[in-house]
């Protein structure tokens, strides 16, 4: 009904237990690191900077083959088809000897 509480399980969920904790004995501070990492800001930039230059270089040059890929396929293609062709069409000279290697 409404307002009542239900019945507690009966079963008793086990209760957590807390990792043991060791205690630090000293805690070494390097001053050096620290500086490093914190003038290192500008470096690890230009370092990021070159490293995306290189692989945009690297896609562009990717797509640059891949093109000339398509470009030397559909070139086949044509070809073919015009060597099909060639002798299909009566007295056209241009066409038969501008397909020619």
């Amino acid at each position: 009904m409404i307002g009542e509480r239900k019945a507690a399980s009966t079963i008793a969920h086990p209760r957590k237990r807390r990792k043991p904790t060791s205690a630090i004995e000293e805690i070494a501070f390097d001053f050096n690191a620290r500086e490093d990492y914190l003038t290192g800001f500008h470096k690890r930039k230009l370092q990021r900077i070159k490293y995306a230059k290189e692989e945009a270089t690297k896609k562009e040059r990717e797509e640059r083959i891949t093109a000339r890929k398509i470009v030397r396929l559909l070139l086949e293609l044509i070809r073919g088809m015009a060597n099909d062709c060639r002798y299909a069409m009566d007295g056209n000279r241009i066409w038969r000897n501008m397909w020619r290697r």
